[in-house]
């Protein structure tokens, strides 16, 4: 008779994959700590939004890693997807580092459509207008997008962000050659409850009582823990990987190929006890 363990059983050893990754990408993102701007080429922009884009998937990975650990993590989805987020943009941005430029050229616009009327009445206002004007003296380029002028020539703040924003995850995804199942498997999830779908919501249920009442809980199932934070080491190695083209470094890579064994064998064994699983319910 074979014997069966409990999911949760695994997630030590997952957890610890993960936590290996983390602390690589940390690693390779070592060049960040003390950016040094290397000239205004297209390649110096793309090394800012890689890294800012390498240091927001770490900060999900580690959140992930942290709540994971708890008997409450229904958020690490989020994290995870924040992590997929990531690794579709920096593929996106280094497939033509002019979309590097274009992400970070849109800050101050971003800024003015973002700001509330309370804003608009601060000192903080007059900064804005100033900073997109800048942009606008530092990259022409700009007013030539659609309606980023109006019938008079004058810049059309509101319109510019919107010409300067990213495709939508899904396109960008496509781009990169994600297939649809991929990008469903990785996206297609909410990120946070506000923006959360009634449907995804159910999730929150946990089991039925008698009297018919229904017990309520932020935990996550154990067998969808085990896969969140197993995905999540993956993807989380494809951003360091990315990383590292953006960033070579010789120690790091070798220290790489170290962690890839580790973890390659702690997914083995956890797709192994998988497999077992289906075998059984079948």
């Amino acid at each position: 008779m074979s014997l069966i363990v409990p999911p949760l059983a695994h997630l030590p050893r997952t957890r610890e994959a993960l936590d290996q990754v983390a602390t690589l990408l940390d690693l390779s993102l070592e060049p960040a700590r003390r950016f040094r701007k290397s000239g205004t080429g297209l390649e110096n922009d793309l090394r800012i939004a890689v890294a800012l884009h390498g240091l927001s998937a770490l900060d999900a990975a580690r959140a992930v890693h942290l709540l994971s650990g708890t008997g409450n993590a229904g958020t690490v989805p989020a994290g995870y997807r924040t992590i997929c987020d990531c690794l579709v943009k920096i593929r996106w941005m280094r497939a033509d580092p002019q979309r590097a430029r274009v992400y970070l050229v849109a800050e101050p616009f971003e800024r003015y459509a973002l700001a509330s009327e309370s804003i608009k009445k601060s000192p903080r206002w007059p900064v804005i207008i100033a900073d997109c004007k800048k942009a606008l003296e530092d990259h022409p380029w700009i007013l030539k997008l659609d309606g980023a002028t109006d019938t008079k020539g004058k810049p059309q703040y509101d319109k510019i962000v919107w010409a300067l924003r990213m495709p939508s995850p899904e396109g960008m995804a496509q781009a990169v050659g994600m297939d649809e199942d991929d990008h469903l498997l990785d996206t297609g999830i909410s990120s946070l409850a506000p923006h959360t779908s009634v449907v995804h919501t159910k999730n929150f249920a946990r089991s039925l009582n008698i009297d018919g009442t229904i017990n309520l809980s932020t935990s996550l199932d154990p067998i969808m823990l085990l896969w969140y934070v197993s995905r999540s080491t993956a993807r989380l190695g494809a951003v360091t990987n990315e990383v590292l083209n953006v960033f070579p470094d010789g120690a790091v890579a070798y220290k790489a190929a170290e962690v890839e064994r580790d973890v390659t064998k702690a997914i083995m064994m956890l797709k192994a006890y998988m497999d077992g699983l289906k075998s059984v319910a079948g």
